[in-house]
């Protein structure tokens, strides 16, 4: 994964990555870029094992440490790799302050077999960047990113899902930690998740290259230790 990432010039685009290996909480905490910065906060039902890390959907969900604010909201990713196909209304990751938010939601019950994914301006009632495709299997590598203030693109494994083009008036950050496993509503868990998971990253936005570049590391390192999807 490291290799692969270096030599196709992606490695330097990610601030945080999770690889879930060891099948421990305190290995699987740590950053793989750098792990004296983002480790995971655990909270609640949480299961460990060498296929990833599960929340119960009630009580359990992590916080990466990742404050956004800091970041540019026009240049951005977030990635999941999800194990399981199960249709529910909790989101995989999430950070939602003001009116500004990056997350997704990838196989919904209230809103049926749809996934939704944004990096933008959301205001509660209407998401002017949300982008919403259909979906009917939550299993697999699911990217957003923003490369620029006018347009943002969702992917399920290598395939572009969907794109909106709304443009951001302000490339300011959003007020909240990134949580993995619920929403992260102004700093309170919420629509808790259940599926198990093997791999998140947080960074720069990703091109269509490189993130075929990032799906090809992931889904090579999943296959190499037996827990592809």
């Amino acid at each position: 994964f490291y290799l692969y990432c270096k030599t196709n010039g992606i490695y330097s685009l990610l601030d945080a990555f999770y690889l879930c290996v060891g099948g421990t909480s305190a290995i699987m905490s740590y950053n793989g870029k750098n792990p004296s910065l983002y480790q995971l906060i655990y909270h609640g039902g949480l299961t460990y094992s060498n296929n990833g890390i599960k929340p119960n959907g009630s009580t359990g969900y992590i916080d990466t440490q990742i404050g956004l604010y800091p970041f540019d909201i026009t240049d951005m990713h977030f990635s999941y790799y999800s194990r399981e196909n199960i249709k529910t209304d909790g989101f995989i990751g999430s950070a939602v302050a003001a009116n500004n938010s990056l997350q997704i939601y990838p196989r919904g019950d209230y809103y049926t077999d749809e996934c939704h994914g944004v990096i933008g301006v959301s205001n509660g009632t209407t998401s002017f960047n949300n982008i919403i495709a259909p979906n009917s299997d939550s299993r697999g590598l699911f990217t957003i990113t923003r490369t620029s203030d006018s347009i943002s693109k969702l992917y399920k494994n290598n395939t572009l899902i969907g794109t909106n083009t709304y443009t951001l008036s302000t490339n300011t950050g959003i007020g909240a930690n990134l949580f993995l496993g619920a929403r992260n509503l102004n700093g309170s868990p919420n629509l808790y998740d259940t599926r198990q998971f093997c791999f998140s990253s947080f960074g720069k936005g990703l091109n269509d290259t490189q993130q075929e570049h990032l799906y090809t590391a992931v889904q090579t390192l999943q296959t190499a230790l037996g827990r592809q999807v």
